[in-house]
């Protein structure tokens, strides 16, 4: 069984810390799969990839409120006008809301989709004020 301290559990919820590895999804779902890439060796840019093969641009959406990146996924299965009955269904185009808690400054700049995988570009943008700052020592 993995055992984890409090600071720990925190850390898991929050892209954009120093320490990358320690960070996950809020939501406990595994759909859809993701990935989430420290991109450039500071630590500032992060990739965040998720498979959504069978969704289009309209059906999918990315918001972010209060530092909470929001992915949801609406299948729209009246696309084509005709009703489906299946014999099997293995690939799940079933609806879903993946939430991620960004960290203090860091924003998307970019999204997109192509073959099937939604793609969001972070960037850690620390405002001058927010900066350590040298002190002159006298």
């Amino acid at each position: 069984m993995n055992t984890m301290t409090i600071p720990e559990l925190m850390l898991r919820h929050v892209i954009g810390l120093d320490q990358l590895s320690r960070f996950a999804e809020v939501q406990q779902t595994n759909y859809p799969p993701h990935n989430i890439e420290q991109n450039g060796s500071e630590g500032e840019e992060y990739i965040l990839t998720l498979a959504v093969a069978g969704f289009s641009r309209d059906e999918l959406n990315a918001t972010i409120h209060n530092n909470v990146l929001s992915i949801t996924g609406r299948k729209n299965d009246t696309h084509d006008g005709v009703q489906h009955v299946y014999t099997h269904r293995g690939i799940a185009f079933r609806d879903f809301e993946r939430q991620f808690t960004l960290a203090d400054f860091v924003q998307v700049e970019t999204v997109t989709l192509e073959n099937g995988l939604l793609t969001l570009f972070l960037k850690r943008h620390i405002p001058d004020a927010a900066k350590p700052k040298q002190l002159a020592i006298s």
